[in-house]
């Protein structure tokens, strides 16, 4: 969804799912940043 974003600052394919992620949640990057190292994804983002 916000991969086309992505595609500016990040060119990796991971990368730039994680990151999808993260800027999806901007309001909690930081937590999802967490989560996403635990594999779990944050309930907000469902």
């Amino acid at each position: 969804m916000a991969d086309y974003r992505l595609g500016e600052n990040l060119t990796q394919p991971r990368g730039a799912v994680c990151a999808a992620t993260r800027i999806s949640t901007i309001g909690n990057n930081e937590f999802t940043a967490r989560d996403q190292r635990r594999k779990r994804r944050p309930a907000r983002m469902s």
